[in-house]
């Protein structure tokens, strides 16, 4: 999600992309290990990385992250599978050098302030229920802006990353 301002909230967007990287097309993170013989989580955390490097060479980038916090007794592969994606993505950042800001939100968080009605009715609409992980991204993103707006010294508190 590309912002203009910040202070004008979700009207301040001006460019917004829902598409997710899966492996296999079902956004399940079983397919993971389905869809490439290799490492695939690597893969993806590389085109993550690569494309917030891209916009942070001239621009301020502010990445909203949602929080894996393990509640649960397992530590399948394929459960763990967002804890390493995630970690591989924050290396990618912190080797570029570049000023980015990131930040760690509960799940809960984004789904309770901002709920498919309103998502629909700020003009973020989901494309098909194979797209709910990337309607997940666009809450966060949404909900750290109006963090932001709400306290902009929040942008300060931001882990800034190297």
């Amino acid at each position: 999600m590309i912002v203009s301002d910040i202070s004008k909230g979700v009207e301040g967007v001006v460019a917004w992309g829902s598409d997710q990287l899966s492996y296999g097309g079902s956004g399940n993170i079983t397919d993971l290990y389905t869809g490439d013989s290799s490492f695939p989580e690597q893969e993806i955390s590389q085109k993550i990385g690569e494309a917030i490097k891209a916009w942070a060479k001239k621009n301020r980038v502010i990445v909203a992250i949602e929080d894996f916090i393990i509640r649960q007794k397992n530590s399948s592969r394929n459960f763990l599978s967002p804890v390493r994606i995630t970690a591989a993505v924050m290396q990618e950042i912190f080797n570029s050098g570049l000023n980015i800001s990131v930040t760690f939100q509960s799940p809960s968080d984004a789904k309770g302030t901002c709920k498919d009605e309103r998502m629909d009715l700020w003009g973020f609409p989901i494309k098909t229920l194979k797209d709910r992980h990337s309607r997940d991204a666009d809450r966060h993103s949404i909900l750290c802006l109006r963090r932001m707006m709400a306290n902009p010294a929040l942008q300060k508190d931001l882990l800034s990353v190297p």
